[in-house]
Protein backbone atom coordinates (compact mmCIF):
# COMPACT_ATOMS: atom_id res chain seq x y z
CA UNK A 1 0.00 0.00 0.00
CA UNK A 2 2.80 2.44 0.84
CA UNK A 3 4.52 1.69 -2.46
CA UNK A 4 1.32 2.51 -4.34
CA UNK A 5 1.12 5.82 -2.48
CA UNK A 6 4.74 6.55 -3.39
CA UNK A 7 4.06 5.66 -7.01
CA UNK A 8 0.95 7.82 -7.03
CA UNK A 9 2.78 10.82 -5.56
CA UNK A 10 5.64 10.53 -8.05
CA UNK A 11 3.22 10.31 -10.97
CA UNK A 12 1.32 13.30 -9.60
CA UNK A 13 4.56 15.31 -9.51
CA UNK A 14 5.28 14.23 -13.07
CA UNK A 15 1.84 15.40 -14.20
CA UNK A 16 2.26 18.69 -12.33
CA UNK A 17 5.36 19.27 -14.46
CA UNK A 18 3.26 18.82 -17.59
CA UNK A 19 4.72 15.44 -18.44
CA UNK A 20 2.52 12.62 -19.66
CA UNK A 21 2.47 9.55 -17.43
CA UNK A 22 2.66 7.48 -20.61
CA UNK A 23 5.97 9.19 -21.41
CA UNK A 24 7.35 7.93 -18.09
CA UNK A 25 5.71 4.54 -18.02
CA UNK A 26 6.29 3.64 -21.64
CA UNK A 27 4.97 0.22 -22.22
CA UNK A 28 1.72 -1.64 -22.11
CA UNK A 29 0.96 -3.43 -18.88
CA UNK A 30 3.69 -1.78 -16.82
CA UNK A 31 1.34 -1.00 -13.93
CA UNK A 32 -0.21 -4.46 -14.03
CA UNK A 33 3.25 -5.99 -13.86
CA UNK A 34 4.12 -3.76 -10.92
CA UNK A 35 0.99 -4.85 -9.06
CA UNK A 36 1.92 -8.53 -9.54
CA UNK A 37 5.43 -8.12 -8.11
CA UNK A 38 5.97 -9.75 -4.77
CA UNK A 39 9.64 -9.67 -3.80
CA UNK A 40 11.58 -6.65 -2.65
CA UNK A 41 14.39 -6.96 -5.21
CA UNK A 42 11.99 -7.02 -8.14
CA UNK A 43 10.04 -4.02 -6.81
CA UNK A 44 13.26 -2.09 -6.14
CA UNK A 45 14.51 -2.77 -9.65
CA UNK A 46 11.14 -1.71 -11.10
CA UNK A 47 11.19 1.59 -9.23
CA UNK A 48 14.78 2.28 -10.27
CA UNK A 49 14.56 1.28 -13.92
CA UNK A 50 10.93 1.93 -14.86
CA UNK A 51 10.10 4.96 -12.73
CA UNK A 52 13.02 6.86 -11.27
CA UNK A 53 15.37 6.62 -14.26
CA UNK A 54 12.80 7.85 -16.83
CA UNK A 55 11.56 10.64 -14.54
CA UNK A 56 15.11 11.83 -13.86
CA UNK A 57 15.98 11.66 -17.57
CA UNK A 58 12.89 13.60 -18.64
CA UNK A 59 13.29 16.26 -15.95
CA UNK A 60 17.00 16.63 -16.77
CA UNK A 61 16.20 17.05 -20.47
CA UNK A 62 13.63 19.70 -19.60
CA UNK A 63 16.06 21.55 -17.35
CA UNK A 64 18.75 21.48 -20.05
CA UNK A 65 16.25 22.74 -22.60
CA UNK A 66 15.26 25.58 -20.26
CA UNK A 67 18.92 26.55 -19.74
CA UNK A 68 19.47 26.62 -23.49
CA UNK A 69 16.31 28.67 -23.93
CA UNK A 70 17.46 31.17 -21.31
CA UNK A 71 20.90 31.39 -22.91
CA UNK A 72 19.35 32.10 -26.32
CA UNK A 73 17.17 34.81 -24.82
CA UNK A 74 20.16 36.41 -23.14
CA UNK A 75 22.14 36.36 -26.38
CA UNK A 76 19.22 37.97 -28.17
CA UNK A 77 18.99 40.62 -25.47
CA UNK A 78 22.63 41.64 -25.79
CA UNK A 79 23.19 41.02 -29.48
CA UNK A 80 24.05 44.36 -31.15
CA UNK A 81 21.44 43.99 -33.87
CA UNK A 82 18.66 43.88 -31.30
CA UNK A 83 19.90 46.78 -29.18
CA UNK A 84 18.85 50.23 -30.27
CA UNK A 85 21.77 52.54 -29.70
CA UNK A 86 21.37 56.23 -30.03
CA UNK A 87 23.28 57.66 -33.02
CA UNK A 88 24.70 60.29 -30.62
CA UNK A 89 26.29 57.53 -28.51
CA UNK A 90 27.73 55.84 -31.59
CA UNK A 91 29.17 59.14 -32.78
CA UNK A 92 30.91 59.71 -29.46
CA UNK A 93 32.45 56.23 -29.09
CA UNK A 94 36.26 56.24 -29.09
Amino acid sequence: MILLQLLSRILHIVQDQGISVRQVLDGVGIMERFLRMQNREEITLWFQSRLFAPVIRILSERAESQYINIAHRMVNMIHPSTIKISPWIIAHLP
